[in-house]
């Protein structure tokens, strides 16, 4: 349904001319689901560099950014606490 997809799925919904050629539905959620479209930031020489990356688009996640799919909507919704939930997904700036 259309109310998970949005939620379970990276661009779900949105125009196919904008989705590239590697994009699969079945891929689900992934880093642009929290960052945002990547094309501008994706590079490793732009990635390595958060300030860049931020500067080319990427979204730094914050609460309002989870809870837009975390919240009581979602019907396993069993409350949500930013910090700690944030700090299970923290992961370093991409090497490679």
């Amino acid at each position: 349904a259309a109310e998970c997809l949005k939620c379970h799925v990276t661009a779900a919904g949105a125009d196919a001319a904008l989705l590239g050629k590697k994009y699969k539905l079945e891929d689900g959620v992934g880093c642009e689901s929290c960052h945002g479209a990547g094309d501008e930031y994706k590079s490793m020489k732009i990635m390595k560099d958060h300030d860049a990356s931020v500067a080319a688009g990427m979204v730094v996640p914050n609460a309002e950014t989870c809870t837009a799919c975390h919240n009581e909507g979602s019907p396993t919704f069993a409350g949500f606490d930013f910090d700690e939930y944030y700090a299970k997904i923290a992961h370093e700036i991409p090497s490679e």
